[in-house]
């Protein structure tokens, strides 16, 4: 019922895990929609959508529409014109435990990401990846992701971020 009205096809919810000793951390995490005319959710396509989400509770923090030179910030759903901000997406604890026992399983992988579709029944896991793409996590959530969880997770595999030098080209 979350979902009626503001895609036509599946939207998932991108999960970044970073396993420690300790426990999984979530390193980011956000919904992606299909835009208008497309059937799937991945944000690269312009007109996709996709939603910072509060990794403890699943609120919906900012909107960004994928465009031709990158995103853009949305008030509302940018086709329905829905707010959707302060909305929390359903099963969030449950998408939550489901991430922290697969993130055990493949434990041996540090950093993985998740695909997880929202049921009427709860949470369904689609696709674990042993990594997974930068771009559209700093596209949602405006900010690189040495400024996220993640950065800390680096620092305490003990990569030196210092010494990592810069890309060219």
């Amino acid at each position: 019922a979350f979902f009626e009205g503001l895609c036509h096809h599946l939207a998932t919810a991108r999960i970044g895990a970073l396993v420690y000793p300790d426990g999984v951390r979530l390193a980011f995490t956000f919904l992606k929609m299909p835009g208008p005319g497309h059937v799937e959710d991945r944000f690269h396509p312009v007109g996709n959508i996709a939603c910072e989400l509060a990794p403890e509770t699943g609120e919906i923090l900012s909107i960004r529409q994928r465009t031709a030179l990158g995103a853009e910030t949305c008030p509302v759903h940018p086709e329905t014109g829905r707010p959707l901000i302060g909305l929390r997406v359903p099963w969030w604890e449950q998408l939550k435990e489901a991430v922290a026992i697969a993130a055990r399983v493949f434990a041996p992988v540090c950093y993985q990401t998740y695909d997880i579709a929202l049921g009427p029944d709860g949470p369904v896991i689609l696709e674990i990846n042993i990594g997974g793409g930068f771009g559209g996590p700093q596209l949602v959530m405006q900010r690189g992701l040495l400024h996220s969880p993640f950065g800390h997770f680096l620092r305490h595999c003990g990569i030196d971020l210092g010494k990592v030098p810069p890309r060219r080209g």
